[in-house]
C-alpha cells in the first residue's frame, strides 16, 4: 500500500514528536482531538496516530475493527498498547456507565445476575427476575384487590364514606348509594316539574 521511503518518513515524523513515558506508552506531542486521541497531518489529510502508527508497524486494520488502547492513555500510539478488538468490546472495556453495568455480576439487592435470574427485555439490557418479581407484588399490594386507583378511595366525590351499607357496585364499579338517592330525587322532581308545564 504504501513505499518504504514513505513509511520511514512518516515513521520519523511520528517519532520526532513523541515522548515515552516510564510506562512504556509513546506519547504523541502533536495536535489532538477534543477526545484525547493524538492527530496527524500527512498529504494534506488528517490521520489518528495511533491508527496510522498501527498500521505503518503492524498491519491494516481488519474491516469492523478498532483499536483499544489497553494502557488506557489515548495519545499514547505504540503497537504493543495497541489491540484490534470489535466496537462492543472496546466500549464494555472503558470506564462508561453501560461498561460498569455489563461486568457487574450482582444486581444492586445483591441477586446473581445467573441465567435463570436474568431477564433480558431487549438486547444490551438485562433485569434481575427476583427484583422484577419484588417490584410487582409490592406495585400490586400498593394498588389493592382491583389495581385501579377507584378501588382505594376510601370515600366518593361529594365526601360520602364507601362502606357497606352505603355502596353497590354496577358493572364493576363502586357507586354511593347516597349520591344516588339524591339524583333519584331529583330526578323525580324533574319529571313532576316537566308534568305540571
Amino acid at each position: 500500500m504504501f513505499s518504504d521511503a514513505f513509511k520511514e518518513e512518516v515513521l520519523q515524523k511520528l517519532y520526532d514528536n513523541t515522548v515515552c513515558d516510564e510506562h512504556g506508552c509513546w506519547l504523541w506531542q502533536g495536535g489532538r482531538t477534543t477526545g484525547g486521541y493524538g492527530e496527524a497531518s500527512i498529504g494534506g489529510e488528517t490521520f489518528y496516530v495511533h491508527r496510522l502508527g498501527f498500521s505503518l508497524t503492524k498491519h491494516a486494520l481488519t474491516k469492523g475493527k478498532e483499536l483499544d488502547h489497553l494502557c488506557k492513555v489515548r495519545h499514547c500510539w505504540n503497537p504493543a498498547h495497541l489491540e484490534e478488538v470489535l466496537h462492543r468490546t472496546n466500549c464494555l472495556r472503558g470506564g462508561s456507565f453501560s461498561a460498569a453495568n455489563a461486568q457487574m455480576t450482582h444486581c444492586k439487592r445483591g441477586h446473581i445476575f445467573s441465567e435463570g435470574n436474568t431477564y433480558r427485555p431487549e438486547e444490551h439490557h438485562r433485569v434481575c427476575k427476583e427484583c422484577k418479581r419484588l417490584n410487582d407484588r409490592q406495585r400490586r399490594k400498593l394498588k389493592g384487590l382491583k389495581g385501579n386507583a377507584q378501588s382505594r378511595k376510601t370515600h366518593c366525590p361529594r365526601g360520602h364514606a364507601y362502606d357497606m351499607s352505603n355502596t353497590y357496585l354496577w358493572g364493576g364499579r363502586r357507586y354511593c348509594r347516597t349520591c344516588q338517592a339524591l339524583r333519584d330525587k331529583k330526578d323525580v322532581v324533574e319529571s313532576i316539574l316537566r308534568r305540571g308545564q
